[in-house]
């Protein structure tokens, strides 16, 4: 088995590679499970997420009954977003709109959602079409970093 590193080239092609956070005794309780999505549908796109059911029925109690989550992205923000429950089946519902839009998700992106047991929020991690994890500047306005961003569809403004 070959081991890539960072820089390495495969027939001719430079290879960037994701950087792992290190597993020390500190950051060890925050690693958390976690599940993907691939954005395939339109519905995915702006109206709602699925997660996943064995990720449903798995950790529901510990995740999940909310009626929201939070999720973060390496951008510094935490988004609030409403959880539609429906048939043992959960939606990421309100506030996913906002979300596709403020990280302007596309068809074929590929996301990461892995909880963290610490901060008790999804970190999500944003790969485009072509598998490289998209980096978003840190807003640095009014927001602290600890400050969660709650954003409203156009019709309750």
């Amino acid at each position: 088995m070959q081991v890539l590193e960072k820089g390495n080239k495969i027939k001719g092609k430079k290879i960037a590679l994701t950087t792992i956070p290190e597993t020390t005794p500190d950051n060890l309780q925050a690693l958390g499970p976690c599940f993907y999505k691939l954005i395939v549908a339109p519905s995915t796109q702006s109206h709602n997420l699925r997660i996943p059911e064995k990720y449903v029925r798995t950790y529901y109690e510990e995740q999940l009954a909310n009626d929201y989550a939070k999720l973060s992205v390496n951008d510094g923000k935490v988004w609030r977003v409403e959880l539609f429950k429906e048939g043992g089946k959960v939606w990421l519902s309100k506030g996913w709109e906002c979300f596709v839009k403020n990280y302007s998700l596309k068809y074929g992106y590929f996301l990461l959602f892995r909880y963290d047991e610490v901060k008790y929020e999804y970190h999500v991690t944003i790969f485009d079409m072509t598998c490289f994890e998209i980096e978003y500047d840190q807003e640095f306005d009014n927001h602290t970093k600890d400050q969660e961003v709650i954003k409203i569809s156009p019709q309750e403004e």
